[in-house]
């Protein structure tokens, strides 16, 4: 066990998306491991639903280290974001791909040495 912490933030009431679920267990599985692999011990992992507008806005935040600016300009394509050694740099661009494929959109909306928030939008 790494000794991390999860949180969840959910909505009061039902977000409804259609769409594969498969595809997007995968999106959060792809998301989630990459927390938890930057996340140290005692660290800490949110989870964050909500509603805005006609979108549902996911987000998942660690308190790893940040993502280095080197790997920022080309997060979320294939073979060339992985900072990590033994890593294949494809779960971001998948997790890009399939939320795009459901006419969402996903993002570094934070990053530094407290930790990354990743977040993305599905249509409701």
């Amino acid at each position: 066990s790494s000794g991390v912490a999860l949180e969840t933030e959910l909505t009061f009431g039902p977000l409804f998306i259609e769409g594969d679920l498969f595809a997007l267990n995968r999106v959060y599985r792809n998301l989630i491991t990459n927390a938890l692999r930057a996340t140290p011990p005692r660290g800490r992992i949110a989870i964050r639903t909500r509603r805005e507008h006609e979108e549902a806005v996911i987000e998942i935040a660690d308190t790893g280290p940040g993502v280095p600016e080197r790997a920022r300009a080309h997060l979320f394509e294939a073979f060339r974001s992985s900072t990590r050694a033994g890593g294949s740099g494809l779960g971001l661009a998948i997790a890009a791909e399939l939320v795009r494929a459901h006419g969402g959109d996903i993002a570094l909306v934070d990053t530094g040495p407290g930790g990354s928030t990743f977040r993305f939008t599905l249509p409701l």
